[in-house]
Protein backbone atom coordinates (compact mmCIF):
# COMPACT_ATOMS: atom_id res chain seq x y z
CA UNK A 1 0.00 0.00 0.00
CA UNK A 2 1.45 3.28 -1.14
CA UNK A 3 0.10 6.55 1.34
CA UNK A 4 0.65 10.38 -0.42
CA UNK A 5 -0.03 13.10 2.47
CA UNK A 6 -2.08 15.67 0.25
CA UNK A 7 -2.54 18.07 3.48
CA UNK A 8 -1.39 18.16 6.52
CA UNK A 9 -2.36 21.09 8.02
CA UNK A 10 -5.65 21.49 10.34
CA UNK A 11 -8.76 23.50 9.36
CA UNK A 12 -6.99 27.42 8.92
CA UNK A 13 -3.97 25.55 6.92
CA UNK A 14 -0.33 26.69 7.89
CA UNK A 15 0.85 29.69 7.58
CA UNK A 16 -2.60 31.09 8.70
CA UNK A 17 -3.40 33.93 6.14
CA UNK A 18 -3.29 36.96 8.68
CA UNK A 19 -1.34 35.78 11.46
CA UNK A 20 2.28 37.30 12.86
CA UNK A 21 2.40 33.99 15.22
CA UNK A 22 6.37 33.10 14.94
CA UNK A 23 5.40 29.50 13.52
CA UNK A 24 3.48 31.29 10.63
CA UNK A 25 6.06 33.95 10.15
CA UNK A 26 9.00 30.92 9.75
CA UNK A 27 6.52 29.31 7.63
CA UNK A 28 6.11 32.64 5.12
CA UNK A 29 10.00 32.41 4.60
CA UNK A 30 10.98 29.11 5.34
CA UNK A 31 8.54 27.82 2.31
CA UNK A 32 8.97 23.90 1.82
CA UNK A 33 8.06 21.49 4.49
CA UNK A 34 6.47 24.47 7.04
CA UNK A 35 3.65 24.77 4.27
CA UNK A 36 0.61 22.93 5.15
CA UNK A 37 -2.48 22.59 3.27
CA UNK A 38 -5.92 20.73 4.69
CA UNK A 39 -5.28 17.47 5.74
CA UNK A 40 -6.10 15.18 2.85
CA UNK A 41 -4.87 11.63 2.27
CA UNK A 42 -4.36 9.08 -1.19
CA UNK A 43 -4.03 5.65 -1.17
CA UNK A 44 -2.14 3.79 -3.93
CA UNK A 45 -3.79 5.40 -7.29
CA UNK A 46 -7.57 4.74 -6.96
CA UNK A 47 -8.74 5.73 -3.05
CA UNK A 48 -8.86 9.08 -1.54
CA UNK A 49 -9.72 10.33 2.11
CA UNK A 50 -11.76 13.23 2.68
CA UNK A 51 -12.52 15.38 -0.49
CA UNK A 52 -10.87 18.45 0.65
CA UNK A 53 -11.29 22.04 -0.36
CA UNK A 54 -6.89 21.70 -1.59
CA UNK A 55 -7.27 18.31 -2.87
CA UNK A 56 -7.17 19.36 -6.44
CA UNK A 57 -4.07 21.02 -6.65
CA UNK A 58 -2.25 18.90 -4.11
CA UNK A 59 -3.11 16.24 -6.26
CA UNK A 60 -1.78 18.34 -9.63
CA UNK A 61 1.81 19.37 -7.24
CA UNK A 62 2.17 15.54 -6.03
CA UNK A 63 0.96 13.84 -9.43
CA UNK A 64 -1.75 11.96 -7.96
CA UNK A 65 -4.24 10.71 -10.51
CA UNK A 66 -7.58 12.39 -9.17
CA UNK A 67 -9.32 11.51 -12.15
CA UNK A 68 -8.69 7.78 -11.76
CA UNK A 69 -10.53 7.71 -7.73
CA UNK A 70 -12.61 4.96 -7.51
CA UNK A 71 -13.30 5.08 -3.59
CA UNK A 72 -13.95 8.21 -1.48
CA UNK A 73 -13.91 7.79 2.46
CA UNK A 74 -15.30 11.15 4.06
CA UNK A 75 -14.45 11.43 7.68
CA UNK A 76 -16.64 14.16 8.34
CA UNK A 77 -17.89 16.82 5.84
CA UNK A 78 -16.67 20.07 7.49
CA UNK A 79 -15.48 22.57 4.99
CA UNK A 80 -11.66 21.73 5.41
CA UNK A 81 -12.57 18.29 4.73
CA UNK A 82 -15.02 17.99 2.07
CA UNK A 83 -15.43 20.96 -0.70
CA UNK A 84 -18.37 20.27 -2.59
CA UNK A 85 -17.28 22.79 -5.67
CA UNK A 86 -15.14 19.64 -6.63
CA UNK A 87 -17.89 16.77 -6.72
CA UNK A 88 -20.10 19.18 -8.71
CA UNK A 89 -17.24 19.11 -11.85
CA UNK A 90 -18.48 15.61 -12.22
CA UNK A 91 -21.85 17.11 -13.88
CA UNK A 92 -22.33 16.79 -17.23
CA UNK A 93 -22.97 20.37 -17.71
CA UNK A 94 -19.14 20.99 -17.23
CA UNK A 95 -18.20 18.41 -19.88
CA UNK A 96 -16.14 15.91 -18.07
CA UNK A 97 -14.86 13.24 -19.75
CA UNK A 98 -14.67 9.88 -19.23
CA UNK A 99 -15.29 10.28 -15.60
CA UNK A 100 -14.75 7.02 -13.67
CA UNK A 101 -17.59 6.06 -11.52
CA UNK A 102 -17.31 6.76 -7.66
CA UNK A 103 -18.34 5.30 -4.02
CA UNK A 104 -18.33 7.72 -1.60
CA UNK A 105 -18.33 6.61 1.89
CA UNK A 106 -19.57 8.33 4.89
CA UNK A 107 -21.41 8.12 8.06
CA UNK A 108 -25.85 9.13 7.58
CA UNK A 109 -25.57 12.60 8.71
CA UNK A 110 -21.74 13.27 6.98
CA UNK A 111 -23.54 12.29 4.06
CA UNK A 112 -26.64 14.21 4.39
CA UNK A 113 -24.68 17.24 4.89
CA UNK A 114 -22.52 16.91 1.75
CA UNK A 115 -26.13 16.41 -0.05
CA UNK A 116 -26.75 20.03 1.39
CA UNK A 117 -23.43 21.17 0.28
CA UNK A 118 -23.43 19.68 -3.09
CA UNK A 119 -27.47 21.39 -3.47
CA UNK A 120 -25.89 24.61 -2.33
CA UNK A 121 -23.56 24.38 -4.85
CA UNK A 122 -25.92 23.34 -8.38
CA UNK A 123 -29.74 23.82 -7.07
CA UNK A 124 -31.47 20.97 -7.57
CA UNK A 125 -28.97 18.19 -7.35
CA UNK A 126 -29.48 15.62 -4.20
CA UNK A 127 -26.49 13.34 -4.12
CA UNK A 128 -28.28 10.91 -2.36
CA UNK A 129 -31.37 10.25 -4.94
CA UNK A 130 -30.79 8.08 -7.54
CA UNK A 131 -30.70 10.72 -10.26
CA UNK A 132 -28.45 12.70 -8.56
CA UNK A 133 -25.94 9.73 -8.19
CA UNK A 134 -26.66 8.96 -11.78
CA UNK A 135 -26.00 12.37 -12.71
CA UNK A 136 -22.30 12.61 -10.73
CA UNK A 137 -21.58 9.38 -11.44
CA UNK A 138 -20.98 8.07 -7.86
CA UNK A 139 -22.53 5.35 -5.64
CA UNK A 140 -23.16 5.92 -1.89
CA UNK A 141 -22.37 3.84 0.78
CA UNK A 142 -23.84 4.26 4.17
CA UNK A 143 -21.03 3.56 6.92
CA UNK A 144 -22.02 2.74 10.61
CA UNK A 145 -19.51 2.87 13.41
CA UNK A 146 -17.92 -1.22 13.96
CA UNK A 147 -18.88 -1.98 10.60
CA UNK A 148 -16.75 -3.36 7.59
CA UNK A 149 -17.31 -3.44 3.91
CA UNK A 150 -15.42 -4.07 1.21
CA UNK A 151 -14.06 -1.41 -1.43
CA UNK A 152 -12.59 -3.10 -4.42
CA UNK A 153 -9.22 -4.76 -3.40
CA UNK A 154 -9.96 -2.81 0.25
CA UNK A 155 -11.48 -4.08 3.48
CA UNK A 156 -12.71 -0.91 5.21
CA UNK A 157 -13.58 -0.78 8.97
CA UNK A 158 -15.05 2.03 10.65
CA UNK A 159 -14.87 3.63 13.95
CA UNK A 160 -16.96 6.18 15.64
CA UNK A 161 -14.76 9.46 17.20
CA UNK A 162 -15.79 12.45 19.12
CA UNK A 163 -14.78 15.05 17.01
CA UNK A 164 -18.50 16.31 15.91
CA UNK A 165 -21.03 14.10 16.96
CA UNK A 166 -23.90 15.69 15.21
CA UNK A 167 -21.97 15.35 11.70
CA UNK A 168 -21.01 11.24 12.49
CA UNK A 169 -17.67 12.24 12.42
CA UNK A 170 -15.56 8.29 11.83
CA UNK A 171 -12.15 7.70 11.47
CA UNK A 172 -11.06 4.64 9.20
CA UNK A 173 -8.91 1.64 9.34
CA UNK A 174 -8.03 0.23 5.89
CA UNK A 175 -6.87 -3.38 4.83
CA UNK A 176 -5.60 -4.29 1.51
CA UNK A 177 -4.62 -7.71 2.43
CA UNK A 178 -1.10 -6.96 2.99
CA UNK A 179 -0.80 -3.36 5.06
CA UNK A 180 -3.61 -2.50 7.74
CA UNK A 181 -3.65 1.46 7.92
CA UNK A 182 -5.42 3.83 10.44
CA UNK A 183 -6.42 7.25 9.35
CA UNK A 184 -7.49 8.95 12.30
CA UNK A 185 -7.89 12.70 11.67
CA UNK A 186 -9.96 14.82 13.45
CA UNK A 187 -10.88 12.69 16.44
CA UNK A 188 -10.41 12.80 20.72
CA UNK A 189 -8.78 10.48 22.90
CA UNK A 190 -10.11 6.91 22.18
CA UNK A 191 -12.65 5.70 24.14
CA UNK A 192 -12.12 2.35 26.42
CA UNK A 193 -14.94 0.53 23.38
CA UNK A 194 -12.84 1.74 20.96
CA UNK A 195 -9.92 0.05 22.11
CA UNK A 196 -11.73 -2.96 23.45
CA UNK A 197 -12.64 -3.27 19.42
CA UNK A 198 -9.46 -2.70 18.40
CA UNK A 199 -7.84 -5.46 20.75
CA UNK A 200 -10.85 -8.04 20.44
CA UNK A 201 -10.50 -8.27 16.64
CA UNK A 202 -6.70 -8.49 17.01
CA UNK A 203 -5.95 -5.41 14.69
CA UNK A 204 -2.26 -4.62 13.82
CA UNK A 205 -1.57 -1.29 12.19
CA UNK A 206 1.27 -1.33 9.43
CA UNK A 207 0.90 2.77 9.84
CA UNK A 208 -1.28 5.05 12.11
CA UNK A 209 -1.77 8.63 10.88
CA UNK A 210 -3.42 9.88 13.46
CA UNK A 211 -4.45 14.21 14.40
CA UNK A 212 -2.05 16.21 16.61
CA UNK A 213 -3.81 19.43 15.96
CA UNK A 214 -2.45 21.24 18.65
CA UNK A 215 1.35 21.45 20.85
CA UNK A 216 1.73 20.19 24.33
CA UNK A 217 -0.83 21.49 27.14
CA UNK A 218 -2.40 23.49 24.65
CA UNK A 219 -6.25 21.93 24.64
CA UNK A 220 -9.34 22.60 22.05
CA UNK A 221 -12.42 20.77 21.50
CA UNK A 222 -12.62 18.02 18.91
CA UNK A 223 -8.75 17.33 18.65
CA UNK A 224 -5.78 15.96 20.28
CA UNK A 225 -2.71 17.84 21.25
CA UNK A 226 0.70 16.41 21.59
CA UNK A 227 0.30 14.68 25.33
CA UNK A 228 -2.88 13.03 24.24
CA UNK A 229 -1.36 11.56 20.85
CA UNK A 230 1.81 10.25 22.50
CA UNK A 231 -0.67 8.71 25.42
CA UNK A 232 -2.53 7.40 22.38
CA UNK A 233 0.39 5.42 20.98
CA UNK A 234 1.15 4.15 24.52
CA UNK A 235 -1.89 2.28 24.63
CA UNK A 236 -1.28 1.07 21.20
CA UNK A 237 2.31 -0.37 21.45
CA UNK A 238 0.85 -1.49 24.69
CA UNK A 239 -1.78 -3.93 23.62
CA UNK A 240 0.23 -4.48 20.29
CA UNK A 241 -2.29 -2.57 18.11
CA UNK A 242 1.14 -0.91 17.48
CA UNK A 243 4.53 -2.10 17.23
CA UNK A 244 8.63 -1.65 16.91
CA UNK A 245 8.10 -1.20 12.99
CA UNK A 246 4.18 0.65 12.79
CA UNK A 247 5.04 3.72 11.14
CA UNK A 248 3.51 6.76 12.95
CA UNK A 249 2.75 9.85 11.43
CA UNK A 250 1.20 13.04 13.01
CA UNK A 251 -1.08 15.65 10.67
CA UNK A 252 -3.91 17.91 11.27
CA UNK A 253 -0.85 19.96 12.48
CA UNK A 254 -2.07 23.62 13.34
CA UNK A 255 0.18 26.55 14.54
CA UNK A 256 -0.96 26.47 18.02
CA UNK A 257 1.70 24.91 19.93
CA UNK A 258 3.43 23.29 17.68
CA UNK A 259 6.73 24.57 15.81
CA UNK A 260 8.43 24.11 12.50
CA UNK A 261 8.83 20.67 10.21
CA UNK A 262 12.63 20.22 11.56
CA UNK A 263 11.97 20.91 15.24
CA UNK A 264 8.92 18.69 15.19
CA UNK A 265 11.04 15.94 13.51
CA UNK A 266 13.71 16.32 16.34
CA UNK A 267 11.31 16.42 19.27
CA UNK A 268 8.89 13.66 18.16
CA UNK A 269 11.83 11.35 17.45
CA UNK A 270 11.99 10.32 20.82
CA UNK A 271 8.16 9.49 21.17
CA UNK A 272 8.74 7.11 18.06
CA UNK A 273 7.11 8.69 15.40
CA UNK A 274 7.24 12.07 12.85
CA UNK A 275 5.24 14.77 11.64
CA UNK A 276 3.80 14.12 8.34
CA UNK A 277 4.81 16.81 5.42
CA UNK A 278 2.71 17.83 2.32
CA UNK A 279 3.52 15.57 -0.91
CA UNK A 280 5.09 13.19 1.45
CA UNK A 281 4.50 9.41 -0.05
CA UNK A 282 5.97 6.14 1.00
CA UNK A 283 5.08 2.42 0.83
CA UNK A 284 3.92 0.48 3.81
Amino acid sequence: MEITFLGTGAATALPLPFCNCPLCCKARTSGGKDIRKRSSMAVNDDLLVDLGPDTASAAYLYGFPLEQVQYCLQTHSHSDHFDPAHLITRLPEYASAGVVPMKVCGSSLTLKHMSEGVFREDEGTDMLSPEGMQKLSIQIHQAFPYSTFSAGRYRITTLPCGHDPGDGSMVYCIQDGNSTLLYATDTTSFSQEIWDFLISYEFHFTAVVMDHTYGSGINGEGHLNQDQFIEQLRIMRKNGIAGEQTLVFATHISHEGNSTHSDMEREHAAHGYAPAYDGLSIRI
